[in-house]
């Protein structure tokens, strides 16, 4: 029984059996892809629910900063948190877009 390297005490650690089951596991066709957890679908769909939440808040702050004139000049702060909640929501539409789509195998 040959091991690692052929030395007979890495023979007894590991065996040939064990190390040519681990070379396939280690092949990388093999793995199935990491997808960390504020990427998955269900959490994605959330962030864009509570991003278009926040624009509407952000709409009706406009909206009443401009009725009211003591609040024009803090007009910017639902500027800022509507701006903010668009970029979010633009960024989670582009990604469940392309989740979404068929991978084309035309290479042109």
């Amino acid at each position: 029984m040959e091991g690692v390297k052929g030395s007979p005490f890495f023979a007894m650690i590991i065996p040939s059996e064990a190390l040519a089951k681990m070379k396939f596991r280690n092949d990388p066709r093999f793995h199935k892809a990491f997808i960390p957890w504020h990427d998955t679908e269900p959490v994605m769909l959330l962030i864009l629910s509570f991003a278009l939440l926040v624009l509407l808040f952000s709409m009706v702050g406009v909206a009443a900063a401009l009725d009211v004139p003591q609040f024009q000049p803090h007009i910017w702060l639902p500027c800022l948190l509507g701006s903010l909640s668009m970029i979010l929501v633009i960024s989670a539409l582009i990604r469940l877009i392309r989740r979404w789509q068929p991978e084309s195998t035309d290479f042109r």
